[in-house]
């Protein structure tokens, strides 16, 4: 069970006395991305190397919330985190068409081709990373997507449940207000809801795939909404214990190790429970409620939106090196 008050990996970072070596190289990372970026914003790299280039963004973002290095610079990763994934979505949605990409302000116009392996998790995760941020153009953008847009993307053995969850997410972020609406994609969910009825459509660890990463998330959209008289607390914290135990002890491959010695608790998924951060920062945006604890798994600050803007950290990049990242932490 996840203990909210010690971050297993803060905790880790601190024993070890690493705090300014795992500073410094989040900061080489960051450098080498900036000229990484650089030679791959063109039309014949640019597809294939942003689907890799997210996820590094992605991992560089959650250590920079462990590492609590200041807000602009953690928001400056994020606008980068959250625009290659948009770009992802932008390109598949298009696909065998020509498109405009963008990086931090630049475009490029390329014919994109289409992905083989997109899931509604990394759907779900752009549009997290687009809210968390508080960037309305993004996140609409990805609003729009359809589950028609996956295409051959998809590489769920289950589509069924892909779409009734991506259904009812899609209206959560986009605060569906009709409740006969609401009604429908709840009820069209539940049955899924019910142990074995996943398995049975495919095999037991994609069962536990949905019970521990995506089912939580349906309880915190049904707390929202008012069809679950849970507290939001107790909500939340089962959604937390869920991810943890998750990466501890069904995502590794047999024979890893599990438990507190997972190798699947040293990732962005485990570190940062994003997920969580943004189904709560859009109950926080429609209610101006959020959990009364604190958690370095879900920072209030970012879910409270409470960092600078994407506008704001585009128009004012922050250096990153020990002086600028420790001298104002």
């Amino acid at each position: 069970m996840i203990d909210i008050n010690k971050h297993h990996f803060k905790q880790l970072i601190n024993q070890q006395s690493r705090q300014e070596n795992d500073t410094k190289s989040l900061c080489d990372d960051i450098a080498y991305l900036h000229g990484d970026f650089d030679e791959i914003f063109t039309a014949d790299l640019y597809q294939n190397a942003i689907d890799f280039g997210a996820h590094d963004l992605f991992s560089y973002w959650s250590k920079s919330l462990i590492l609590e290095v200041p807000r602009l610079h953690s928001n400056y990763i994020l606008a980068r985190v959250a625009e290659a994934h948009q770009m992802v979505l932008r390109m598949q949605r298009y696909s065998g068409n020509e498109v405009i990409v963008t990086s931090l302000g630049r475009e490029l116009t390329l014919r994109s081709g289409e992905y083989k392996h997109l899931s509604v998790e990394f759907y779900l995760t752009s549009l997290c990373f687009n809210t968390l941020l508080g960037y309305k153009e993004g996140e609409q953008e990805i609003l729009d997507f359809t589950f028609s847009d996956f295409k051959g993307g998809m590489t769920s053995p289950v589509p069924d449940v892909c779409e009734a969850f991506f259904d009812l997410f899609k209206a959560y972020f986009a605060n569906e207000q009709d409740k006969s609406v609401r009604d429908a994609l709840m009820d069209n969910l539940y049955p899924y809801l019910q142990m074995g009825v996943i398995e049975s459509k495919s095999e037991v660890f994609v069962e536990r795939y949905y019970q521990f990463l995506f089912m939580p998330l349906y309880s915190i959209v049904a707390h929202s909404w008012g069809y679950d008289k849970t507290d939001l607390d107790t909500t939340v914290r089962a959604a937390m214990d869920a991810n943890y135990e998750y990466h501890a002890n069904i995502a590794p491959e047999p024979g890893a190790k599990k438990g507190s010695e997972s190798q699947k608790l040293f990732g962005p998924r485990a570190y940062i429970h994003h997920h969580i951060m943004a189904f709560l920062a859009v109950h926080y945006r429609h209610t101006g409620k959020t959990v009364s604890f604190q958690s370095d798994y879900i920072p209030e600050w970012v879910i409270k939106g409470e960092g600078p803007t994407r506008e704001e950290v585009l128009a004012n990049p922050p250096v990153f090196d020990l002086e600028h990242v420790l001298g104002n932490q």
